[in-house]
């Protein structure tokens, strides 16, 4: 699977940040990976990378962070929460 290109373009265009963390298994406590990665196309690439349980990406928002994708459910790419992140 791979990220959609609106979400790249979206991502690009308003140069947000991306936060990778990692958990043991569902119901666990999101654990830090790496922090402030400048592009989805590196977060994405570094998430795939991981030998972990399950692996997320988080985008930056003015309320903290919001979901964007998942190992635990690989094909689902949350694109609104594109929309609510900053750089």
């Amino acid at each position: 699977m791979s990220i959609p290109s609106r979400d790249l373009s979206v991502a690009r265009a308003r140069n947000l940040r991306f936060k990778a963390t990692w958990r043991a298994a569902r119901g666990k406590k999101w654990l830090p990976l790496r922090d402030d990665i400048p592009s989805l196309e590196e977060a994405y690439q570094f998430a795939l990378s991981q030998d972990c349980p399950e692996v997320a990406l988080w985008v930056k928002t003015l309320s903290g962070n919001s979901l964007y994708w998942g190992s635990d459910d690989p094909e689902l790419f949350n694109s609104l929460a594109l929309q609510e992140g900053y750089s």
